[in-house]
C-alpha cells in the first residue's frame, strides 16, 4: 500500500472542536455586583441631574423677582437686564375707539391668535392727495386746546410736516430751542451734501471717492440706496420742496429721479453690493425719503415708486411676532423694525392707508422685545440684555402709536434714556443721539430743556469747519463713532443734520399737550 497516495476525500468531515470554560465560583458575583453598580450609579447621576436643576430654577426664578423689582434699574455699559421670555402681554395704549384709518392699534388688540393673521399679505392704498395744512397758528393758541390726543393724531396725517413752512419753522426753532448758531449749521451741512451728489443723482457712503478728497472720508462697505436717501432726508426736513424754485431743487429732482428708479416692480429696493443686513435698512430709508418726498409734493412723479415701497414692507413683515428684520419674513431685531415703522409713518403721512393688520402685528413687538414687565427697557432681540439705544428707539415707537407719559413703562423708561445717554456722551454715538433726541423732544419739559443744549452745542462744535470737508460731521474726528467704520461721514452729517432739525422736522407732540394721558378716543385733525 502506497502511504504518501492516500485519498482522504471520502473521509467523514471533521468538525471543529468547541471549548466552553466554565465560570468559576468567583466570576459568577463579580458579573452581578457589576450590573449592580451601573445601576446604582445611573440612579445617582440622575438624581443629581435632578437636583440641580431644581436648584438652577429656583435660582434664575429668584433672580428675576429680584431684577423686575428692583427700584434702581438702570443700564451699564450699553447693557442691562436679561431679557425676558417672548410674552404677549397688554401694553396699555390706544383703544377700540381711535378713528385714524385704523392705523393706530390698541397694544391689547395685539395678541398671538393666528385667527388675526391674514391669509393674504394687505394691501397698501392711495388717499386723494390732499396739501399741507395751514398749521402756523397752532402755537399761538392757549395750551388747553392744544390735547395731546389731536397732536399724535397730527404725526399720522399730512400735518405732521406742516411745521417745515417757513412762517411754522421760525416760530418752532424759537419755542423748542433753535439758535442762530444751529441753523448755520444746517446751512453748511446741506451745501456739503449738495457739493458730493454724483451726476445720475446719487451719493456715495464714500463720498471722499465722489470728490476725490480724502478729507471727507471713505468707508469699506457701500449702498448707494442708503447714502442717496441719507442726503435727501435733511433737504427734505429743512423745508425744500421737490419740484419747487429754490437753490437745491436740481438736487432734489436728480436725487428722488434715480431713488425711484431703484425700487423695482415689486416693491424692493434693488440690492446693491452691500451685505445683506443692509438691505432692509436702506429700503426703509429709500421709503421715508420717497414718502416725505410725496407728502411734500403730492404731484410728484415719485409716488408709485413710495407706494411700492410700502407695501414691501408691509409683505415683509414678520407674520408671528410682528417685527422685520434683514430679509422678508425673517424673525425681527428692534434696529431694523424702528426703521419700518417711521417708514410706515412716513408712508401714512403722504397719503397712504396702512393695514390694520400691519399695525396690529407690529405692536406684538414692542411686547417680545421688553426686558421689564412694565415696558420701560428693550432689547435688540428677545432674551438679549437691555439696551438703551434700542430702549429709545421702541419707545419713540410706542410714543407715535400714541402711548403717553403715564401709560405703564413709558415716564421710566424716558428718565433711563435720558440719564444714561449724559452718561455715556463720552463715546461717540449719533445713531443714539438721533433716537434719544426725538424721544426727550417729544417728552418736552424739563428733560428736554437740559437735553437740547447739550446735543445741540456737542453737533455744532463736532462739526467741521473749514476746508474741503466744512459742513460734514466725520465719523473719526474728533473721536470714532460707535459706527463710525460701518456707516462713515453720509450717515454722520445726515443723522447730524436731522437731529439740529428736531425742531421743526414734524410737529411737537407732547410737550404742548394738556395732559399725559395715553391717546383715548382720538379723532384724525382733518
Amino acid at each position: 500500500m502506497d502511504i504518501l497516495n492516500l485519498d482522504v476525500t471520502d473521509e467523514a468531515e471533521i468538525s471543529p472542536i468547541q471549548i466552553v470554560v466554565e465560570p468559576t465560583d468567583v466570576e459568577k458575583p463579580v458579573k452581578k455586583i457589576t450590573g449592580r453598580l451601573f445601576i446604582y450609579n445611573l440612579i445617582s447621576l440622575i438624581l443629581s441631574a435632578m437636583l440641580h436643576l431644581v436648584v438652577v430654577s429656583a435660582f434664575l426664578l429668584v433672580y428675576f423677582e429680584v431684577i423686575e423689582n428692583s427700584p434702581g434699574q438702570s443700564f451699564f455699559a450699553g447693557r442691562g437686564d436679561i431679557g425676558q421670555p417672548m410674552e404677549f402681554t397688554k401694553i396699555d395704549g390706544l383703544d377700540k375707539g381711535l378713528e385714524l384709518e385704523e392705523a393706530l392699534i390698541p397694544a391689547n388688540e395685539a395678541t398671538t391668535n393666528s385667527s388675526e393673521i391674514p391669509a393674504a399679505t394687505p394691501e397698501v392704498t392711495l388717499r386723494p392727495a390732499t396739501s399741507l395744512p395751514d398749521m402756523s397758528g397752532q402755537l399761538e393758541m392757549p395750551e388747553a386746546k392744544l390735547s395731546m390726543q389731536a397732536m399724535v393724531a397730527r404725526q399720522w396725517s399730512a400735518s405732521a410736516l406742516s411745521s417745515r413752512a417757513p412762517g411754522m419753522k421760525e416760530k418752532l426753532i424759537k419755542s423748542e430751542g433753535g439758535t442762530t448758531e444751529s441753523e448755520k449749521s444746517v446751512s453748511r451741512g446741506l451745501e456739503w451734501l449738495s457739493k458730493h451728489q454724483k451726476e445720475d443723482g446719487s451719493w456715495s457712503m464714500s463720498p471722499g471717492s465722489v470728490c476725490g478728497n480724502l478729507e471727507c472720508g471713505r468707508v469699506q462697505i457701500e449702498s448707494f440706496e442708503a447714502a442717496t436717501g441719507l442726503a435727501i432726508l435733511p433737504f427734505l426736513a429743512a423745508g425744500h420742496i421737490p419740484d419747487e424754485p429754490g437753490p437745491y431743487e436740481k438736487v432734489l429732482k436728480k436725487g428722488l429721479e434715480w431713488l425711484q428708479s431703484r425700487v423695482d416692480k415689486n416693491g424692493r429696493v434693488m440690492p446693491d453690493d452691500a451685505p445683506t443686513h443692509y438691505h432692509m435698512y436702506a429700503h426703509a430709508i429709500v421709503t421715508i425719503t420717497l414718502c416725505e418726498a410725496s407728502a411734500l409734493q403730492p404731484k410728484g412723479s415719485w409716488i408709485p415708486a413710495a407706494k411700492r415701497a410700502a407695501q414691501y414692507i408691509v409683505s415683509a413683515q414678520n407674520r408671528q411676532d410682528g417685527g422685520w428684520r434683514y430679509a422678508p419674513g425673517q424673525a425681527g431685531d428692534t434696529s431694523v423694525y424702528g426703521w419700518q415703522v417711521m417708514a410706515l409713518r412716513s408712508a401714512r403721512v403722504s397719503g397712504l392707508n396702512i393695514p390694520k393688520s400691519t399695525m396690529t402685528m407690529s405692536r406684538r413687538w414692542l411686547t417680545a422685545a421688553q426686558t421689564s414687565r412694565d415696558g420701560s427697557t428693550y432689547a435688540y432681540m428677545p432674551m438679549r440684555p437691555a439696551s438703551p439705544v434700542m430702549t429709545a428707539e421702541a419707545l419713540l415707537c410706542r410714543q407715535l402709536f400714541g402711548d403717553g407719559p403715564k401709560d405703564r413703562g413709558m415716564s421710566k423708561g424716558i428718565q433711563l434714556v435720558f440719564e444714561e445717554v449724559q452718561r455715556s456722551m463720552e463715546v461717540r454715538n449719533y445713531y443714539y443721539w438721533y433716537y434719544a433726541t426725538q424721544l426727550i423732544h417729544n417728552s418736552g419739559g424739563k428733560m428736554w430743556t437740559k437735553w437740547n443744549p447739550i446735543i445741540r452745542e456737542r453737533l455744532i462744535k463736532e462739526q467741521v469747519v473749514g476746508g474741503h470737508a466744512s459742513g460734514s460731521w466725520q465719523s473719526l474726528e474728533p473721536s470714532m463713532d460707535r459706527w463710525g467704520r460701518v456707516a462713515g461721514p453720509m450717515m454722520q452729517t445726515s443723522l447730524g443734520l436731522l437731529t439740529l432739525e428736531v425742531y421743526y422736522r414734524h410737529l411737537p407732540l407732547y410737550q404742548v399737550a394738556e395732559s399725559g394721558n395715553s391717546v383715548k378716543g382720538m379723532k384724525e385733525a382733518k
